[in-house]
């Protein structure tokens, strides 16, 4: 019996040593498993703040650029406002220099014979004059409204910028 004692004792051991060494093999599969895995975590992570970073980067550059094509339609909204200004200046004064000549029109057809056809001449001349002097009044006042507009986004300007000196716009 003591033959079978001795096996079951060597078979015991080896039992308790393969068990052994397997817990421990498990162990370090475990620990390198953690180890992957926080490996992982901190590339994710990593790739995380590299993306975000690119997309600051990025919001960065769009932000600058519509500052950019802001100001520049801005610029082009003066320009144009100064062309529009211009035009209608030079074509107040065609009218206001059409209106003097159909006043005088008026006048010399009135010094001249007085037949049918010169009353008509005479009739239409007047016609346009009055309508030219509606639309020389009716730009009058929209010119007005426009110089006021310009006056009070002067003053709400001049009024919102905190270095600015009270009084200098009338």
């Amino acid at each position: 019996m003591e033959g079978i004692v001795q096996v079951a004792v060597v078979v015991g051991f080896f039992a308790l040593v393969q068990l052994y060494v397997t817990g421990h093999q498990r162990s370090k599969d475990k620990k390198e498993d953690w180890a992957r895995q926080d490996e992982l975590k901190d590339q994710e992570r990593e790739e995380r703040e590299e993306v975000a970073a690119h997309a600051a980067k990025a919001a960065a550059l769009l932000l600058a650029e519509n500052k950019k094509v802001a100001t520049a339609a801005e610029e082009t909204k003066a320009t144009l406002k100064d062309i529009h200004t211009l035009v209608n200046s030079d074509m107040t004064e065609a009218r206001q220099g059409e209106l003097s000549t159909t006043r005088l029109l008026v006048v010399a057809l009135r010094r001249g014979p007085q037949d049918k056809e010169t009353q008509s001449a005479i009739d239409a001349a007047e016609i346009r004059a009055n309508e030219l002097e509606t639309i020389l009044a009716d730009r009058l006042v929209a010119q007005q409204k426009v110089e006021a507009d310009a006056l009070v986004a002067a003053k709400t300007s001049l009024a919102a910028r905190p270095d600015a000196v009270e009084g200098t716009i009338t």
